[in-house]
């Protein structure tokens, strides 16, 4: 009898041992080995990836990936790239264990790789320059057909004062040349110089008929001159008030820059709006600084830190923030780090750790 529940005893635990095997192995890829050295991408935009004086990361998304690190106790180090785009790879193809900066979760980039619980909401926000016309906006504002048609009456009306000059004074004043074209062009000379009140002195009327028009032509000028400043401010005003843009409606026909495979790339293109793009935010901020660029689409926290930081003055946040998306860290499908980065990012802010985190960044609290 004993010998037979030794048996028993001893056949429940032979048949115990695989299933043993498979729970310690799934155990183990829910908890990685502490002390593995990981990889992490990450690129450099304010303000979430900085680098201070001395070449080291700073920035929201680097302390915040720190404290993950602390607490799940693995070392890492970084590996940096340029684009959203390069991070994505670089996590598809296992290059990198991870990835993280202002990374948006997205259902394409879903498909591809892992993603951690969200850390940041965010969303898209416009910036336009902050002067009151931009170079090529002053260009499309003297080529306005209104504009034109007052320049060429401007014009019109010098070129008729010009031959009454000439027809009067070719057989008076010997310094007007009798010819027609000559003639005519001194008489453009006189009537603009006079008119615009700067008067040389090198070309004066001699007989009476032409210093009675002479007369006449100035306190003409002073109408002209006026009725010519008010016209061209009007168009140029009207010019700016109709290019001023609000929302992303008003975007539609305007240079505009974001940056290359970003989602700002992606919200423009599926609304029939072609943006120039640029590779990193300093070259899409040197665009629009510059003058080349209407207005800046990308991520409302990066554009509201620069127009608080570096652009302070220079550029002005439109519209509100549309396209609402949230920020991740980049994982390989099927990463063992998921779970427990998960867990300590929801540690972090249960215990007021991200708040901290926040404000050093944000000035207040999310």
């Amino acid at each position: 009898m004993i010998r037979r529940r030794i048996a028993a005893v001893m056949l429940v635990f032979i048949c115990l041992m695989p299933v043993a095997r498979v729970i310690a192995q799934s155990q183990e890829s829910m908890h990685p080995e502490i002390g593995n050295t990981l990889v992490v991408a990450t690129k450099l935009i304010e303000p979430f990836v900085m680098e201070d004086d001395a070449g080291n990361l700073t920035g929201f998304s680097v302390d915040l990936w720190n404290e993950i690190a602390r607490r799940i106790g693995v070392n890492f180090k970084w590996m940096r790239y340029e684009t959203v785009g390069e991070l994505i790879d670089a996590v598809e193809s296992r290059q990198t264990d991870a990835a993280i900066a202002a990374i948006s979760i997205t259902a394409e980039r879903e498909q591809r790789i892992d993603f951690s619980k969200d850390y940041y909401n965010s969303g898209l926000i416009i910036a336009v320059p902050n002067s009151s016309l931009a170079p090529f906006q002053l260009i499309e504002a003297f080529l306005n057909p209104a504009l034109l048609q007052i320049f060429a009456g401007f014009a019109l009306i010098i070129l008729i004062a010009a031959h009454i000059y000439w027809l009067i004074e070719r057989n008076r004043d010997p310094n007007v040349p009798p010819g027609y074209i000559k003639g005519i062009w001194e008489g453009i000379w006189w009537a603009t110089v006079t008119v615009t009140t700067v008067g040389y002195g090198d070309r004066t009327p001699h007989g009476f008929a032409g210093r009675v028009m002479a007369i006449i032509w100035m306190f003409m000028g002073l109408f002209l001159i006026a009725n010519f400043t008010a016209s061209v401010t009007s168009v140029v005003t009207v010019q700016h008030i109709q290019g001023t843009i609000n929302d992303i409606g008003d975007l539609r026909g305007r240079m505009v820059v974001t940056l290359e495979g970003s989602t700002s790339q992606q919200a423009l293109t599926s609304r029939g709006i072609t943006p120039v793009t640029r590779r990193t935010a300093e070259e899409a901020y040197a665009i629009l600084l510059d003058g080349d660029a209407e207005a800046i689409v990308y991520d409302a926290p990066v554009l509201m830190y620069f127009a608080a930081n570096e652009g302070a003055g220079q550029v002005n946040l439109v519209g509100n923030i549309f396209d609402p998306e949230s920020y991740g860290i980049a994982l390989a499908q099927d990463s063992v780090y998921r779970e427990i980065i998960n867990l300590a990012i929801l540690n972090i802010m249960e215990d007021g750790t991200y708040d901290d985190i926040y404000a050093t960044y944000f000035g207040m609290q999310p």
